[in-house]
């Protein structure tokens, strides 16, 4: 919490709101396409079965309608590299944001003469997902 109170007070940071994070996945649906990349590929779709089962996220996706019945994991990752990059498919916003911490928890809310911080608000999901299995797919693979 102190580090990244620290963070978005001395520098630019780019916040991807929790929201839009869970709007990127790693589901069955990509596992077949990712094993038959090369190494990096498989190794990523064993790894996300494995941590899908160990987390009990097929549960989750059934339990909560707005997501997938096969969730393997979130890709907070690819989609914070994607919006650190610029990729078009995710929408950025310069909001008035103020540090607050309660109970233990440092949260960003919007404040009229907060600090001016771009945050991402929006990503198409569905496409991020479908761009970074074939990216993936793609490294390592003969042809």
């Amino acid at each position: 919490t102190l580090a990244a109170r620290i963070v978005w007070e001395r520098c630019d940071p780019l916040i991807v709101q929790f929201s839009v994070a869970l709007e990127v996945r790693l589901r069955e649906a990509h596992l077949s396409q990712l094993r038959e990349g090369g190494a990096l590929a498989r190794l990523i779709a064993r790894q996300g079965e494995l941590h899908g089962a160990d987390s009990g996220m097929r549960r989750v996706g059934r339990e909560h309608p707005g997501l997938p019945d096969d969730l393997l994991n979130f890709q907070y990752d690819p989609l914070a590299c994607a919006a650190a990059a610029g990729w078009e498919g995710v929408q950025v916003e310069e909001l008035q944001l103020s540090a607050r911490l309660k109970d233990g928890v440092l949260t960003f809310p919007e404040s009229p003469g907060g600090k001016p911080t771009r945050v991402v608000t929006g990503v198409d999901g569905p496409r991020l997902e479908r761009e970074w299995v074939e990216a993936v797919s793609a490294v390592g693979s003969v042809g």
